[in-house]
């Protein structure tokens, strides 16, 4: 009976080996492949079971799994105290990245890449919206590390008086890696649909590899060592792109040169969307002074968001430059000493002073940097106001309209100011003074909370409008009001309620999510009324260009003029599209994979028929890259 029990009482020695090992692998496996399964909701992919995914996907969870066992193989050398010890570590460490990732593919779309690192200088800015997209349920993640933690004590009392296992432990766990692992290095090998090149999107890469290994790839992609070269056939095929892009329109818009002379004030307004203007709740008109506004502005109805991971930075970049945000990092980050010739730099050509605004620190996004590049002769930055309130990361944007008058009547004229707001940044924390505009059950939720935000930036923009005119600047200047990006709103239930629209309907989520408003404001109204015509970020600077009656030839810019008879194209980061009559929903893959509505009647067509603009837009992300990772500008001139 002593001998059973102390058989019973004494662990397996292979338990003791294995045990933890398995059981940090398998939990850690069971992640990654959650998260993985987890981003067909946030990319809108066709729902499917998990059985259904785990069969469709068998590369991304083999790889997974191989990258676990590699990583984890020479552990089984460690002592065994030690083991646990690291174990518990990277157990903690790997399921943060996990949970990081979660918040960042639900506020972006897309996974994290190492080259997001050089983004860490604005996280003091953005803390309070990490704080607010951490959930409750992220805690689930850290389980298993506590449960770790709190069997480690009994389980080194239990394993010193058991002896080791034969070390060929290490050789079974590395070439069980390297087994599982084979498929995959084939598939990057051949890599036959370009699946990872640097103009794919990090996600898609994931989707392909899994987490881990997808992490590991994007290292080893964006090692200081490994540069993708500009070839001479790359800086050709460029230069005809562009050269097509300079062709005139076959017909000149009939508001070419109306403002010629005039000032120019761009107002880059902080998460503002389209579906703002002109709503009510509760009987209050959400924002009157932007209604007004409207009214008096050529209104473009169908404007979209063409930004990417670099949210404000990409607004400015997008807006001012005309072409396209990164697929991977952000164009203030990893390019902010190239050259560039965007909007500033033109307008100065003609005489032009032209400035740029904001309350943030010089440092924000390299705006010190990229400013000066993009063609501003002068900037203010939060050294240039007297700070008596903030109302998100900055100054409160009454404050900040406020102070900035005087800013430009010092200004000599023509001048071209660009203004940078920040008072609707999430989560849309107000001081209880501004809880003006009533909620009723949209109160404490985030869109409530975000209405309350546009509802302050509403009445601060209107008193600037009301100033510039007391001083005698709104006629003799174009104001140019545009949401930067959208506010992130994912598939908020609470917005199709407030619209009317469907909950589970995609196509109105979409729509709801990308459109931002582009409002421009001609000295006395002129022409004013609603513009049918589709554009985005890129076209903006081209239509300002053109309402001055300035003709560049030698510009880069992917843009258009909105106010010329054209076609319409705007293609978005992920590959995606709008050209007027169809919404092509880019998804990973051949053409089947992806999902396109007809815009008039919001029924799905088959996107068979927009593969040739497809490729089209493809192309063109293509192109804008190599001009910026190429620094290709000055040589296009």
């Amino acid at each position: 009976m002593g001998e059973k029990a102390k058989f019973v009482d004494q662990p397996s020695p292979w338990f003791i080996e294995i045990g933890p090992l398995a059981w940090f692998i398998v939990s850690l496996w069971a992640k990654m492949v959650y998260f993985n399964f987890s981003l067909r909701t946030v990319w809108s992919l066709p729902e499917e079971s998990v059985g259904e995914w785990l069969r469709a996907s068998p590369r991304a969870c083999s790889a997974t799994l191989a990258s676990l066992l590699l990583l984890c193989s020479p552990l089984s050398l460690v002592p065994r105290g030690g083991r646990f010890l690291i174990l518990l570590t990277l157990n903690f460490l790997l399921s943060s990245l996990v949970v990081a990732d979660l918040v960042y593919a639900h506020y972006y779309g897309d996974v994290i890449s190492v080259l997001s690192l050089s983004n860490l200088p604005m996280l003091p800015w953005i803390q309070s919206t990490i704080v607010h997209l951490l959930k409750p349920i992220h805690a689930v993640f850290y389980v298993d590390t506590l449960v770790g933690i709190v069997v480690f004590p009994f389980y080194l009392r239990s394993c010193r008086s058991i002896p080791r296992v034969a070390p060929g432990f290490f050789s079974i766990l590395f070439a069980s890696g390297l087994l599982l692992v084979t498929p995959t290095v084939y598939q990057v090998w051949r890599d036959q649909n370009e699946s990872f090149t640097y103009t794919n999107l990090q996600r898609e890469t994931c989707m392909t590899l899994g987490l881990l290994p997808y992490h590991i790839a994007d290292v080893v992609m964006h090692a200081p060592w490994r540069t993708q070269s500009i070839t001479e056939s790359d800086k050709q095929r460029v230069r005809h792109f562009v050269e097509e892009k300079r062709k005139p329109p076959p017909l000149p818009s009939k508001l070419f040169g109306v403002a010629s002379g005039k000032n120019v004030v761009m107002i880059n307004a902080e998460s503002i969307q389209a579906f703002v203007i002109g709503l009510t709740v509760e009987g209050q008109s959400v924002t009157p002074r932007l209604s007004q506004f409207a009214n008096e502005s050529l209104n473009f109805v169908n404007f979209y968001d063409q930004t990417y991971l670099g949210t404000t930075a990409d607004g400015e970049f997008t807006s001012l430059q005309s072409l396209h945000p990164l697929p991977v990092g952000v164009v203030a980050s990893q390019y902010s000493t190239n050259h560039y010739d965007g909007l500033p730099a033109l307008v100065s050509k003609h005489r032009y002073m032209t400035l740029s605004a904001v309350g943030a620190e010089p440092d924000f996004w390299n705006m010190d940097q990229m400013y000066p590049r993009l063609g501003f002769q002068r900037s203010y930055f939060d050294e240039s106001y007297k700070i008596q309130e903030l109302i998100g990361p900055w100054i409160a944007d009454e404050e900040f309209f406020h102070q900035t008058i005087p800013i430009l009547r010092q200004q000599p004229e023509p001048f071209m100011a660009f203004l940078l707001t920040a008072s609707t940044h999430a989560p849309w924390e107000l001081p209880e003074k501004y809880h003006t505009l009533p909620l009723g059950h949209l109160e404490g939720t985030t869109l409530g909370n975000y209405l309350r935000a546009v509802h302050y930036f509403d009445q601060a923009f209107g008193r600037f409008i009301d100033e510039l005119r007391d001083v005698g600047l709104l006629d003799k200047s174009i104001i140019v009001m545009y949401g930067d990006h959208q506010a992130y709103l994912g598939k908020d239930p609470e917005v199709a309620h407030l619209l009317g629209f469907p909950e589970q309907s995609e196509y109105h989520h979409l729509m709801t999510r990308k459109k931002i408003p582009l409002l421009i404001r001609l000295p006395k109204g002129e022409a004013a009324g609603v513009r049918q015509d589709t554009g985005g970020h890129l076209d903006i600077a081209p239509t300002v260009l053109s309402l001055l009656g300035i003709t560049d030839h030698g510009r880069v810019m992917f843009g258009r003029d909105l106010t010329q008879v054209g076609n319409a194209f705007v293609v978005f980061r992920d590959g995606s599209f709008v050209d007027g009559k169809y919404f092509f929903v880019n998804r990973f893959g051949p053409s089947s994979n992806s999902t396109c509505y007809q815009i008039n009647t919001t029924q799905a067509v088959d996107c068979a028929l927009l593969e040739e603009k497809r490729q089209r837009a493809q192309e063109q992300l293509a192109m804008s890259d190599l001009i910026i990772r190429g620094d290709l500008i000055p040589r296009l001139h």
